[in-house]
């Protein structure tokens, strides 16, 4: 794992986002706080394009 110390701190944060990604494709919909995580994870990605609110 010592090349993520190269990598610079966008591709970080992006492949952290991946992994949440396909950690909150196992939830279903119907669970509670479905919503809350999507729109989390959203907003994520959002800030790594360069998104301001």
């Amino acid at each position: 794992m010592d090349f993520i110390k190269n990598l610079n701190t966008e591709a970080k944060v992006a492949i952290g986002l991946l992994i949440a990604e396909k950690m909150f494709s196992l939830i279903v919909m119907d669970e509670p706080g479905y919503k809350t995580g999507r729109e989390a994870l959203d907003c994520c990605w959002k800030w790594l394009e360069g998104e301001k609110d």
